[in-house]
């Protein structure tokens, strides 16, 4: 029969075999504040990364072609292949990219194993070990299509977005494969076929801007959201209304011309004299992306609530984003962001 001493003990004993403890990591240049920290000390935890001989594990430096695939291939505790003992450090996880038909270009050049692999690259990798045979654009609609991608812009999956052409460094690699192990298909590696596979398996690409802006409408106080959206021949739009008090509060669209891929944003509140509607016009802007500075509620503020004319407007580049605020009214106030 239990009493409370040994119920409280079979508690603690539980909690200790169902809780996984990371140790502190014991490299150099990685501090607790780092945004993927936790992430690190998974993939130090599974063996997956293993730092440089200077004990740093540089997580700002770009990865190598050899660097990616051995950390791949680790997360799948497939580093098992036999090699000579004077091989390259690589040469485990080059074999198991040649055993599964993976597209790499160090198999038989040591050179290019030191190369910094671009993204596009990296998703024909990962769509291999999926069981796919995809290539270019193909292999990157792919992973954006199943999850395994977002790109760079959490409101806009796409192929510009994803950024093909550009590097990972060694903290975005990392984050790279632990989701691709959290929303894959398997938990295995797959052969990826010879022949490439029918791009009419690739699911259409998510549109996450309608359900990030609905979240924060609910979060300011939503009674209605009306969804809308249309797709013309040089114009797709899409965006909501939010209804408070039986009345339109603000809208947010989202514009992408079919011509070029321009995106523009529009924010319109309609009760711009209400503090919640400086809030949610910030959290907007940021949501999308956009690097705004320290000056920007200021810059809000003033041409919301202007003093002459010339305070009605306003405009500012931050980074690949234009930001143009207008105010109409004394109520009615818009942003449009052009990227």
């Amino acid at each position: 029969m239990f009493n409370k001493k040994s119920m409280i003990l079979s508690i603690v004993f539980i909690f200790v075999l169902t809780t996984t403890v990371f140790a502190a990591l014991p490299f150099s240049d990685l501090s607790e504040s780092h945004w993927a920290y936790n992430t690190f000390q998974w993939a130090h935890g599974e063996g997956i990364i293993k730092g440089y001989g200077d004990g740093t594990v540089k997580p700002s430096k770009e990865v190598t072609e050899a660097e990616f695939l051995a950390m791949l291939v680790r997360s799948y505790h497939a580093d098992n292949e036999v090699v000579d003992e004077n091989a390259h450090w690589s040469e485990s996880a080059y074999q198991v990219a040649k055993k599964y038909n993976y597209p790499v270009n160090g198999l038989y050049d040591m050179e290019k194993r030191n190369y910094v692999i671009n993204r596009e690259q990296v998703a024909e990798i990962v769509s291999g070990t999926q069981g796919k045979n995809y290539e270019g654009t193909n292999a990157i609609k792919y992973l954006l299509g199943v999850g395994l991608a977002k790109g760079k812009n959490p409101n806009e999956i796409s192929i510009d977005s994803y950024d093909g052409d550009g590097a990972l460094t060694r903290a975005e690699a990392i984050t790279f494969i632990k989701n691709v192990l959290d929303k894959g298909i398997t938990d295995k590696l797959l052969y990826r076929p010879k022949t490439p596979s029918d791009v009419e398996d690739i699911p259409p690409l998510p549109d996450v801007f309608i359900d990030n802006m609905k979240k924060i409408a609910e979060k300011y106080g939503a009674d209605e959201i009306k969804e809308g959206s249309h797709e013309g021949d040089t114009i797709t739009s899409s965006g909501i209304d939010i209804i408070r008090d039986g009345k339109l509060f603000a809208e947010i669209s989202k514009e992408i011309d079919n011509t070029d891929g321009r995106i523009t944003y529009h924010i319109l509140s309609k009760d711009i004299r209400n503090d919640e509607s400086l809030a949610l016009i910030k959290e907007v802007v940021e949501s999308i992306g956009v690097p705004i500075d320290d000056q920007f509620e200021t810059d809000l503020y003033n041409t919301s609530h202007p003093k002459t004319a010339q305070d009605k407007s306003f405009e500012k580049e931050y980074g690949d984003y234009n930001l143009v605020m207008d105010a109409w009214t004394y109520t009615d106030f818009s942003v449009h962001i052009y990227y």
